[in-house]
């Protein structure tokens, strides 16, 4: 009886640690630097990274138009994957060209 309660006690405790590294590492993610990047926009601030996202969005439906133009779009092996790797990427690319870096 006695081993049963403290495999009991041992588990609760490694379930508590668990869930306890799982809040400090979901917390650490959460900035509290108040010169995060952003662009005032209308008077009001307007968060960078939504900007390069919406750049690297619009690149990305250009290029899809260049492409169908062209004709190679059809053979294109997977091209939600294809255009969703381009829109990530020219996002990043528009992100350090405008702020010169890796996001915080």
């Amino acid at each position: 009886m006695v081993r049963l309660s403290m495999r009991a006690g041992r588990r609760r405790w490694t379930i508590g640690r668990a869930l306890l590294s799982v809040v400090m590492l979901t917390a650490a993610g959460c900035a509290r630097d108040p010169l995060a990047p952003s662009i005032v926009v209308f008077g009001s601030y307007f968060p960078a990274w939504l900007l390069c996202a919406g750049l690297g969005i619009v690149t990305t439906v250009v290029a899809r138009l260049i492409l169908v133009h062209a004709g190679i779009d059809e053979h294109l092996p997977a091209p939600l994957l294809v255009y969703l790797s381009l829109a990530l990427t020219t996002s990043i690319v528009y992100w350090f060209l405008a702020f010169g870096g890796a996001p915080h």
